[in-house]
């Protein structure tokens, strides 16, 4: 009994931890709980706030954490329905904010989730909040598509809602269904219920911190960077940023921006990260050292090429036959590309899963003595390449499509979500090697287009930790032209607030308003003497994601409190929240590019805000890491923004951003310093979280 309550319980505050606090009472002793308990109802506004349905993105999709065939396959419909969907994502999003879900949620005509199977990890508590998600949507009468694999026993009060799968395929027939629902429901525009008058502080809004949530609305209050405009020109190979600097923001504006000239061909692909670890256990566990890096790289040319036939006879299907420059090309084309084991229905994401299950049963079909026989030379000849890879003939397939190119005005190329496809316990050399296997089938084929005269380029949007160990483990690394992403100047943070509060307030303000009048209409000027933009950028590492994620925790407590002004109360209790989500996204940060030091933020709770060498070493003593390793584990801190160096004379704190995130010149800063007079400070954005003394 005692077993079962500790696991109600664990399974309670698991909840807890990811549904936001609605609001709150303060008490002090068990006399004030009680007339709290025993008094009047609250009179606060109900959370629930009626709304018209979003016509563009009617459908809320609570994605989870797990991705495989199964989500993929779910995704995947859900983008070709067209129809549009707003999603919680828990790998963006560590924390569910339950007032903007509850907008979201009331703004859609339906709502699809999953339950997961118990040999998931944290499948209780993702069931758990993805119930409460479906208790929400059948209560305000939204369409609701709860899908499960199997027939795991499910609680009985809402085992009518759940639909059951046991075969892939019945997801497109449950999902077309959905589909017809939900479109029928915002073509008859049923929603009796009229709006209440909402407060000038309900319908502030800075839009979703994650780019995939917001592709609808970004053009509107995008900033351009000049590094926006490099890639625009065609200048980078590669653009690195942080996670959550806004590298799918500058994709998909980079994307679209290109595509509006349909003599533009663009290839914007977005792997999901488990099938880069499939790829990795089919090819790389198969071959010899010696031919892998060959191998990787002769497969993503084969993969590109065949993107870029299936996305020309997708954007000339209609056409093709009332044009007689391009008939004759099409026909050819789409004869070639029509191989019998590459089927070109599906998004990018399916079709790369099933090349990858092909080349798995073609390596499992071949001798193992052979195939060694035949890579003892290091490297794989075009038929060995056939053989093991290729389900065409390459070199027919790549000049069939060059040709179709040269009638077109350029081909651009642009690669996303790769930094989601590394394990979870830290990166490694071979996954170092296929980032840069792919940059190298890349050029490759820039140079291919341009002895052909045709005009294009490619992409690759990655992380800055991944940047950085692909460019440690690649011999030229000058010769490859990158972008950073990362924000150094405080005034462009303010920026993109104002453009966004504007945006999102309709005709409250004016597009020139100035953004100190836009920001004291929402929030106080003020907190401790200090400037509360400031305060809040501060806290957010540089990061818009953590800007925003901050701004949003602030002002749902205001919201929820009933005010009309968030206020220095609701900073305070948006921080907390919001220190503590930080802790944990960058502690997983940290985790996937060193897995030695998995919790070591943790490590310092109830620390003070500046320790010197001696005190790092103590509070890092609980998860043993050797002194040789030691080093490591202080760069990756510094990297992250978590530490930063105190320059004692001046008594001021740098951090990574004040370097313009090179750690070569933080580092010399440090060395200069000698390990003697080496004083750390901990970012303020981790305070709140770790319970930090602010005290020196």
């Amino acid at each position: 009994k005692n077993k079962s309550i500790k696991s109600a319980w664990t399974d309670a505050l698991g909840l807890n931890r990811t549904i936001s606090t609605i609001g709150y009472e303060e008490y002090e002793n068990s006399t004030t709980l009680a007339r709290l308990l025993c008094g009047k109802p609250s009179t606060k506004p109900p959370i629930w706030r009626t709304q018209n349905i979003r016509s563009n993105s009617p459908i809320y999709y609570m994605r989870p954490v797990v991705r495989d065939d199964f989500e993929t396959k779910t995704y995947s419909r859900l983008k070709k329905t067209n129809l549009g969907f707003k999603m919680f994502d828990p790998l963006e999003s560590p924390s569910f904010v339950l007032p903007r879900a509850v907008d979201e949620i009331s703004a859609s005509a339906g709502v699809v989730l999953h339950l997961v199977g118990e040999v998931y990890e944290n499948a209780t508590e993702h069931n758990y909040l993805n119930a409460f998600v479906l208790g929400l949507a059948h209560a305000s009468r939204k369409i609701v598509l709860c899908l499960q694999h199997g027939t795991s026993p499910v609680p009985l009060d809402y085992r009518d809602l759940v639909s059951s799968w046991s075969d892939i395929s019945d997801i497109q027939k449950y999902i077309s269904d959905f589909a017809l629902e939900v479109n029928s429901e915002v073509r008859s525009d049923k929603n009796e219920a009229k709006p209440r008058d909402r407060s000038f502080l309900e319908s502030v809004s800075l839009g979703a911190s994650a780019a995939e949530n917001e592709l609808q609305d970004l053009k509107h209050y995008f900033l351009e960077t000049h590094e926006y405009q490099r890639c625009l020109r065609g200048e980078v190979q590669v653009v690195h940023g942080r996670k959550g600097s806004g590298k799918t923001a500058v994709f998909a504006q980079v994307r679209d921006k290109i595509r509006r000239d349909r003599k533009n061909v663009v290839l914007d692909l977005q792997p999901e990260g488990y099938q880069l670890l499939k790829l990795k256990d089919v090819v790389l566990t198969q071959l010899p050292g010696g031919t892998r890096e060959h191998s990787i790289v002769a497969f993503w040319e084969y993969l590109l090429y065949l993107e870029i036939a299936n996305k020309i006879l997708q954007k000339d299907k209609h056409t093709y036959r009332n044009d007689h420059e391009i008939y004759d090309q099409y026909r050819d084309l789409e004869k070639e590309y029509s191989g019998p084991h590459y089927i070109s229905a599906g998004d990018f994401a399916e079709r790369l899963s099933r090349l990858i299950v092909a080349i798995q049963e073609r390596f499992e079909s071949i001798n193992k003595k052979e195939l060694a026989e035949a890579t003892s030379k290091g490297f794989l000849d075009s038929d060995q390449l056939t053989q093991f890879l290729y389900s065409h003939d390459f070199s027919i397939l790549r000049d069939k499509v060059m040709d179709y190119l040269e009638l077109k005005q350029s081909l651009w190329i642009l690669f996303d979500n790769l930094d989601k496809g590394w394990p979870a316990q830290g990166l490694t050399s071979d996954d170092a090697m296929m980032i840069r296997c792919l940059i190298e089938a890349i050029n490759r084929m820039s140079l291919r287009l341009k002895k052909s005269g045709i005009r294009g380029g490619g992409i690759v949007f990655i992380r800055s930790d991944v940047f950085d160990l692909v460019i440690n483990n690649t011999s030229d690394r000058g010769k490859l032209p990158a972008a950073s992403i990362d924000w150094v100047d405080k005034e462009q943070l303010r920026e993109l607030l104002r453009k966004r509060l504007i945006y999102f307030t309709g005709d409250h303000f004016s597009t020139d308003c100035d953004f100190k009048d836009v920001w004291t209409s929402v929030c106080v000027s003020h907190i401790d003497g200090e400037d509360t933009s400031s305060y809040m950028i501060d806290r957010s590492i540089m990061r818009p994601r953590s800007l925003i994620d901050l701004f949003q925790r602030c002002l749902s407590h205001a919201v929820n409190m009933g005010k009309t002004q968030i206020d220095e109360d609701d900073i305070r209790h948006g921080e907390e929240m919001y220190s503590s989500d930080l802790v944990r996204d960058i502690g997983f940060e940290i985790r996937d590019v060193f897995s030695d030091v998995e919790d070591i933020l943790y490590c310092f709770i109830g620390s003070s805000q500046w320790i010197n060498e001696n005190d790092f070493a103590k509070l890092i003593q609980p998860i043993s890491i050797s002194e040789d390793a030691r080093p490591k584990a202080v760069e990756y801190l510094l990297r992250s923004g978590f530490l930063g160096v105190v320059d004692i004379d001046k008594e001021e704190e740098r951090y990574i951003y004040d370097f313009a995130y090179d750690y070569r010149r933080l580092a010399g800063w440090v060395n200069r310093l000698g390990a003697k007079d080496q004083v750390f400070c901990i970012n303020p954005a981790f305070w709140k979280g770790l319970e930090i003394s602010s005290f020196k």
